[in-house]
């Protein structure tokens, strides 16, 4: 008897979701059970273990797959590794937490395998659906990000920010090679990047409660989302690695100047102490935003903390001096302390956008910056390698 593969394949995202991992597979395996599928475990090389239990699993049942992530990190990413994994000719991505309820799985199924719509979404804003016991702020904040979405794409799509939804494999690859990986809404990034209407249907669903595994949402989610966009509306005119180091160094240098103000009038320290206090201080903050909006999950603490902070002064030690040897001796020669102080403001800054770059130096990993671009580069050499192949 000829085997033949899968015919849909689940992508399932994880972090820290070892004790979900089990009941999930048993639900799936009771649901699709009259259809040849598959469940691939995306795990982002999990503390807890997730990888293992996957592959435990899978040594009895081989219909579950891991494929494990070791130096990469992110939602989106993680769906785009798994779908590049997978040659079954529907493909699902849900959450491993329980917020998505699996038996949805069978509908969407139906739903492609018969050409009504090449797109299922599992729609919390249809009518009948629902986003169970969030909090008003974070209903805000995702009915904000909607109609943002909404707006961009052009189509009457209730809730293109969903994450749970299945698609025909020849509408993915379409995308694949285009996709940015940069948020974490991986079905706004792929209705972007196709650029034509798309055959949908929405189903309501109400996300459930919890059962375990770590929160997604955060300070960083509202961030890669404004990566996203920002990708998706000017990146192919300007990189938004340059808007993001632009918007770094912009704000950088606020914070510079604004100190030396306080420091030079407001405390009268010399010219010279106000500029150490001001770039001290800079440095730290720089850091720290760096920390909380490129770091995500694997935020800093402690002495994880200092190693990063003490590894960020190195990178960003010789543009801080140069500018005060720029900015003092500006001063010196009779120059108003104002335009001193920028002149060597934005030469620290030209320093930092062409030559402190800590992938440049090899120590991206010690800094909490760099990784979304990486995952980016990454995925899309998959993806292409997977076209040519």
């Amino acid at each position: 008897m000829q085997h033949t593969g899968p015919a849909l394949s689940v992508i399932v995202p994880t972090f820290n979701e070892a004790s979900n991992v089990e009941a999930l597979v048993t639900r799936l395996a009771a649901i699709l059970s009259d259809i040849e599928w598959e469940v691939i475990f995306v795990d982002d090389n999990s503390p807890d273990g997730t990888s293992s239990v996957v592959r435990r699993i899978g040594r009895n049942q081989p219909q579950v797959r891991c494929l494990q992530r070791i130096g990469r990190r992110g939602l989106s990413t993680a769906c785009i590794e798994g779908m590049l994994a997978s040659s079954a000719p529907y493909l699902a991505i849900m959450d491993c937490d329980f917020q998505h309820d699996p038996a949805v799985l069978r509908t969407m199924y139906g739903v492609l395998e018969s050409g009504e719509a090449e797109l299922v979404i599992g729609s919390r804003y249809a009518e009948g659906g629902g986003c169970g016991n969030w909090s008003r702020r974070r209903h805000q904040i995702s009915r904000m990000g909607t109609a943002i979405s909404k707006m961009l794409i052009g189509q009457d799509m209730k809730d293109p920010m969903s994450n749970f939804f299945a698609l025909r494999r020849e509408l993915f690859d379409e995308a694949a090679s285009e996709l940015s990986g940069l948020s974490f809404k991986i079905l706004l990034d792929l209705l972007l990047t196709i650029r034509h209407p798309v055959r949908f249907c929405e189903i309501p669903i109400t996300l459930g409660q919890r059962t375990a595994g770590e929160s997604k949402f955060e300070l960083v989610v509202a961030w890669e989302f404004a990566m996203l966009v920002a990708d998706k509306t000017v990146g192919r005119y300007v990189p938004v690695r340059f808007l993001v180091m632009a918007g770094n160094g912009g704000a950088l240098g606020a914070i510079f100047l604004g100190l030396f103000l306080v420091a030079h009038k407001g405390f009268g320290l010399t010219f010279f102490y106000a500029g150490v206090a001001a770039v001290t201080v800079s440095i730290i903050a720089g850091y720290q935003i760096s920390n909380v909006l490129s770091y995500g999950d694997r935020r800093r603490h402690g002495l994880q903390w200092v190693r990063g902070l003490l590894t960020f002064i190195l990178v960003s030690s010789i543009g801080a001096a140069a500018n005060l040897v720029l900015a003092n001796y500006l001063y010196s020669v009779g120059a108003d302390w104002f335009v001193s102080a920028a002149a060597g403001t934005l030469l620290w800054l030209a320093w930092d956008f062409t030559g402190a770059s800590p992938e440049r130096w090899g120590l991206g990993r010690y800094l909490s910056v760099g990784r979304s671009q990486s995952s980016k580069t990454s995925v899309r050499s998959l993806a292409r390698r997977r076209h040519s192949s």
